[in-house]
């Protein structure tokens, strides 16, 4: 965020059924679409039409959702999620994965504190998340412990099980850059890359001995990337949005 919010405006947003995201009207089921639109809410009350839109993981999916919808200036989608066909065994296999790791981090959470400041329980919680979660910071992993935690995922995962994954790439017509963790353990690349080469004209990178939330392991090296990016698909009012 630092290295980002020198050269834009930055929007950083709260997924809707996450921590510190606004709740979504009682009759409004989670899924995809209504986090999708109530990102595109909160692009609205900010003033944005229009954004250089970064996502990661289940963010990715949302940044192209909302290409789709004429929302992006170009999009930076880091090891998106919704690679995957109806019933196939790449969505059951992460579908178990996130209702597995929800559990356990619930079970986490109340002593998510001191677990965390033992080098020990951080490989043990993150050994999928990151390359290095010995490295990550005690409270920042235990933050995210409870936020994971006290998030609506199982609700998206029924509403979204057995819809396939991300539709109509071929849609796309704004810049796109997929760039993969090397050693992403929760969507590897080899399984959950290919169906974003529908997109028109896409660019895709490898980032070098990051796992699949890149920004824990490198922030240098993600920001870099974005940044570059950018750059090159330069706009006459940039403003950024992550």
């Amino acid at each position: 965020m630092p290295r980002l919010t020198e050269h834009f405006d930055v929007l950083a947003v709260a997924l809707a059924g996450h921590m510190d995201a606004a709740e979504l009207p009682p009759e409004v089921s989670l899924s995809v679409d209504s986090v999708t639109r109530a990102v595109a809410r909160d692009m609205d009350a900010a003033g944005f039409s229009s954004a250089h839109l970064v996502g990661n993981s289940l963010g990715g999916w949302i940044a192209l959702e909302l290409a789709k919808r004429g929302r992006a200036t170009s999009v930076v989608a880091l090891s998106p999620a919704g690679g995957w066909n109806p019933a196939s065994r790449e969505e059951k296999r992460v579908f178990k994965l996130l209702r597995q790791g929800h559990a356990i981090n619930r079970w986490a959470a109340p002593r998510a504190r001191a677990m965390m400041r033992r080098s020990l329980w951080r490989r043990l919680m993150y050994m999928r998340a990151v390359a290095h979660p010995e490295r990550m910071d005690p409270e920042t992993a235990a933050d995210a412990i409870v936020a994971f935690a006290r998030s609506r995922t199982p609700e998206l995962l029924d509403s979204e099980q057995g819809q396939g994954g991300i539709r109509d790439l071929d849609q796309l017509h704004c810049p796109v850059l997929i760039a993969w963790g090397q050693k992403d353990r929760i969507l590897p690349r080899k399984r959950y890359a290919k169906a974003f080469q529908a997109i028109p004209n896409v660019q895709m990178t490898v980032l070098d001995d990051v796992g699949h939330v890149a920004m824990w392991d490198n922030p240098q090296l993600v920001a870099d990337t974005i940044l570059k990016f950018i750059a090159s698909h330069p706009v006459h009012a940039g403003s950024a949005e992550q």
